[in-house]
């Protein structure tokens, strides 16, 4: 029996090619990947998110956002975005609308770690403490992480001075 070959299409490939970019931090070849990946597949949700990503690690925070703002207007129930959009605002010193788009993409993935853990970290920001422990508390029940349990000893601190 022949089988049929399935070939990855060249918009995959290349949005492929930009998250291997990524991963290795040459951002510029990564953010050409996914501008060459949506020349071919405008609406490629997984382009788009790879070029925020990509421009918000070069610094180019408003452009990101416009990438995950469009984004969400293709597929408003896109978990990843609602993350990254969250950590565009937080980088723009926006920690209430972050929250609000973290507790958004915490609908969809509501034990992811990271996402708790940013969370816990805009949340510390506002000087509201004790969420902050909550959300580190929820993320070290599902990964242990030195830097997780550093923020959450930093907000217990906090804690106990506000109190004393």
């Amino acid at each position: 029996m022949n089988w049929p070959v399935f070939r990855r299409s060249e918009e995959s490939a290349l949005v492929s090619k930009g998250f291997d970019l990524l991963r290795l931090n040459r951002l510029e070849e990564a953010l050409e990947a996914f501008g060459r990946a949506l020349e071919l597949e405008p609406k490629d949700v997984n382009g788009w998110l790879g070029k925020g990503i990509a421009l918000e690690r070069l610094g180019q925070v408003r452009e990101a956002l416009a990438c995950y703002e469009y984004l969400l207007r293709i597929n408003p129930d896109h978990a990843e975005t609602w993350f990254y959009r969250a950590i565009a605002l937080a980088k723009m010193g926006r920690h209430e609308q972050a929250i609000l788009c973290y507790d958004r993409s915490l609908r969809y993935m509501p034990d992811d770690p990271m996402i708790l853990f940013r969370k816990g970290q805009s949340l510390e920001f506002l000087e509201n403490y004790r969420e902050a422990v909550d959300c580190y508390d929820r993320a070290l029940s599902k990964e242990k992480s030195r830097e997780m349990r550093e923020r959450r000893e930093e907000a217990m601190r906090r804690i106990r001075e506000m109190e004393a």
